[in-house]
């Protein structure tokens, strides 16, 4: 998914990601989490997933992860070592190869193509939507 630039403060120090807990099971566990971040070419995403990249570092990397919506409903995923945002428009990549748990998040109908989704990791391109999962940055 992206974040267009002028809906990001300046300079951030992120150190998680956060889904908002819809219904379902509060708790999941996912299996061969990856997480990057890095910069988007632009504000609207392509099919192509490469396309889409001026920069990636990886922030997040686990065999199994689990995790639980706290007492506000977020479900929070903590980074291996805080990112640092400098500005342009953000590129957030999560992977994941098992889910144990049937956890919902919301969502919310954007006006521009800023999240795109396969159900297999091996693929070069995906689905565009307009449709993106609510995510909030942790940041210092």
């Amino acid at each position: 998914m992206v974040v267009p630039e002028d809906q990001l403060p300046g300079p951030l120090t992120i150190t998680g990601i956060a889904f908002h807990h819809a219904a379902g099971s509060p708790s999941v566990a996912l299996g061969n989490v990856r997480v990057h971040l890095g910069a988007a070419g632009s504000g609207k995403l392509g099919v192509e997933f490469s396309g889409n990249r001026v920069s990636r570092t990886l922030v997040l990397e686990r065999n199994s992860l689990s995790a639980t919506a706290d007492e506000s409903g977020l479900v929070v995923l903590n980074l291996d070592e805080p990112w640092e945002y400098e500005g342009g428009h953000l590129l957030l990549e999560m992977s994941f190869g098992s889910v144990s748990g049937s956890l919902y998040v919301y969502g919310w109908a954007t006006t521009e193509t800023r999240y795109i989704s396969t159900t297999d990791l091996r693929s070069a391109s995906g689905r565009l939507s307009e449709n993106s999962p609510v995510v909030t940055l942790i940041t210092e």
